[in-house]
């Protein structure tokens, strides 16, 4: 795969010097095809113009000394507003930026020379956001070439019948995202591992949340404490209207507590660690294993009174439990809780659909079966 680089850095003897260094250069799969540089504010206006795999940036204008101008940060900072391109600070003073060190952000301090430099670019390389990236840009291209190409072209009528621009960016975008659905998500997965019928846990999930008012489906985390809450109230009854108004006074609330509280869930797991079980303790464990994979299937665990949430890198296995309901009003929601994530849709709408069920359920005597078992059968 091919490689661009962006190098700024104010000292023309080093930006000469290394970007003969870096070009043609290979790492892992990857090979540096084209190697750009200029000082802090060329570097800008390239950022702006083209597009970069890796930004090498250094930090002070001038030399390298605590009470230079740390121009380097700004220009992370444009980076940031611009697009997502990762960035290694190749500089004198590493120590002023380590705290910003992450997958995609790296120090290289150029005492390191060009061997450090490679390095740091390689770690960045070994994440594969970039050929994430790239594949999301792929897929973007891709519908915007289709739907411009195989739709607006070849259907000029029913194209000059939609007047409005808005309306055709309501076609394309939700195109779009459609394109990135689950059947086409999969196609750039390459793991044997994940079965074609089934949800992957991340599915049930929108993780970042995105900003906007609450809606229902909202994973809430109380402040200060471990308490997971999903919103029940619609979204529709969420939004403001006129004067700060919302049809809904009171939001609804519906407690997710970890799956690892549960007695039934404590249990197996000390059954399944125990190394000589009797025969009854086998049956009870195998009881317990289609009993909990009943929940996580969220297959009317419990009469519907229980939703699993599967767990991921921000959440839990939980499991929402139906009788712990929590009215809160709308202004506490922001005061007193965090939001982590959003149940996706169809799981929204499944909770929903699981919630009324649970509720609306008709409740009636059970019925004396030995007795109209035996009316039925008579023993002769």
């Amino acid at each position: 795969m091919n490689l661009k680089i962006l190098l700024i850095d104010d000292n023309e003897e080093i930006r000469s010097d290394y970007t003969k260094l870096l070009d043609g250069e290979k790492i892992g799969e990857y090979e540096i095809v084209k190697v750009e540089s200029g000082d802090f504010d060329e570097g800008i206006e390239k950022l702006r113009e083209q597009h970069f795999d890796i930004v090498v940036l250094d930090l002070c204008k001038g030399d390298p000394e605590p009470e230079s101008e740390k121009t380097g940060e700004e220009v992370l900072s444009e980076i940031q507003k611009t697009a997502f391109v990762p960035v290694v600070f190749f500089t004198g003073l590493p120590k002023y930026v380590e705290g910003l060190v992450s997958e995609i952000i790296k120090v290289c301090s150029k005492g390191d020379a060009f061997e450090g430099l490679i390095t740091q670019i390689e770690s960045i390389l070994q994440t594969d956001y970039l050929k994430l990236k790239n594949q999301i840009v792929q897929v973007t291209n891709e519908s915007v070439r289709s739907f411009f190409w195989d739709f607006v072209h070849p259907n000029k009528e029913l194209i000059s019948n939609v007047k409005d621009e808005v309306s055709l960016t309501y076609l394309l975008l939700r195109r779009l995202a459609k394109t990135l659905s689950k059947e086409q998500i999969r196609k750039f997965i390459d793991d044997d591992k994940l079965k074609e019928q089934l949800a992957h846990s991340m599915e049930f999930y929108i993780y970042p949340p995105l900003d906007g008012e609450f809606e229902m489906g909202d994973i809430l985390r109380k402040k200060n404490t471990t308490e997971i809450y999903v919103v029940l109230t619609p979204s529709c009854d969420l939004v403001e209207r006129s004067k700060g108004v919302r049809k809904a006074e009171n939001i609804l609330l519906i407690k997710a507590p970890s799956f690892e509280s549960f007695d039934d869930y404590k249990t197996f797991q000390d059954l399944l660690e125990k190394k000589d079980r009797s025969r009854e303790e086998d049956s009870q464990l195998n009881n317990l294993r289609g009993k909990i994979k009943n929940w996580m299937r969220n297959n009317q665990g419990d009469k519907d009174r229980y939703f699993f949430l599967p767990q991921t890198a921000f959440l839990k296995s939980s499991l929402v439990d139906f009788q712990q309901k929590l009215l809160v009003q709308y202004p506490g929601l922001s005061e007193d809780f965090e939001v982590i994530a959003r149940l996706d849709d169809p799981f929204a709408q499944s909770l929903l659909s699981a919630f009324t069920r649970y509720y609306n359920r008709i409740g009636f005597p059970d019925l004396d079966v030995e007795y109209a078992f035996d009316k039925l059968f008579p023993q002769k």
